[in-house]
């Protein structure tokens, strides 16, 4: 069964969008098209940070920049 890791989609300013579930990171330069207060906005990923987390799995924070 495969894992359903928990990452992040965080704003350039660190501001917290969502938190999403999977394995799919987003990679830079890709387009998203988020859901915030019932409205889809698009948004560009310009960077991906990695960071270790607990069990050996790796948290992303992916940070946008509306598209």
């Amino acid at each position: 069964m495969l894992s359903s890791s928990l990452h992040r989609i965080c704003h350039e300013s660190w501001e917290l969008i969502q938190v999403f579930r999977g394995p799919t990171i987003p990679r830079e330069g890709e387009l998203l098209l988020l859901e915030q207060g019932g409205q889809e906005t698009k948004y560009r990923v310009i960077r991906v940070m990695y960071k270790a987390a607990p069990g050996g799995e790796l948290l992303a924070t992916v940070f946008v920049a509306p598209a």
